[in-house]
């Protein structure tokens, strides 16, 4: 049989492979009373998703699940909560620029607006650096930010997909409910994953040309 024929006939196991994924999302959440779980359980999906794109794909899903949503509860919370903050104070702020009007409710208005995007991109990517590295939490929101800057082109990814997603899922509302949180959190993480290995492909290629100056002298 072809690879062709046979990434085909995976379709459907990845199908419901990712409904699963939801379903322990949500089971997960609710154990943690959703205050408390919901971060952790998109912790925890978004590392059993990690294993996929590093082709660990015949992982034990349910048990992994545990592993890291037990792994990454507190830092997750940490993290979710602080962007909770932030995006909660940013609406307040749109609440409050309705009672300017002109020029400078049209500046402050579009700077509220790139910054919470900004905000919601860096948020994004934090999940992201918390599954894939071991680091300290200011260091996962430094790191974060960074990479949203200097991947432009792994952001767009993410700010249109989801822009497609909502379409889609506002279309057939039946598949946000059972593919919701695992496309989302998939797309987050496989344009993170493309970040990643560019960076790291960057410092190689910045460290073999430290090595070959460093001999030519």
């Amino acid at each position: 049989m072809s690879g062709g024929a046979y990434g085909i006939l995976r379709i459907p196991e990845w199908i419901l492979k990712f409904a699963y994924l939801t379903v322990l999302w949500v089971i997960f959440s609710m154990a943690g009373l959703i205050a408390f779980g919901v971060f952790p359980a998109t912790a925890a999906l978004m590392a059993i998703q990690r294993q996929w794109l590093k082709k660990d794909a015949d992982v034990s899903v349910l048990a992994n699940f545990i592993h890291y949503y037990k792994k990454n509860f507190v830092k997750s919370n940490l993290v979710g909560y602080l962007w909770g903050t932030i995006v909660f104070t940013l609406y307040v702020y749109f609440q409050l620029i309705q009672l300017l009007d002109g020029p400078l409710y049209t500046f402050t208005f579009y700077g509220l607006v790139v910054t919470t995007l900004l905000s919601v991109l860096t948020a994004a990517y934090s999940f992201a650096v918390l599954v894939h590295f071991e680091l300290p939490l200011f260091y996962v929101i430094k790191n974060a930010f960074l990479i949203m800057i200097v991947s432009p082109l792994t952001s767009v990814m993410i700010v249109s997909g989801c822009v497609i997603l909502f379409f889609v899922f506002r279309h057939h509302p039946g598949l946000l409910v059972i593919f919701g949180p695992s496309v989302f959190t998939f797309l987050v993480l496989f344009s993170s994953y493309l970040a990643f290995l560019h960076i790291e492909k960057k410092q190689e290629r910045q460290f073999m040309h430290t090595v070959k100056k460093v001999r030519s002298e």
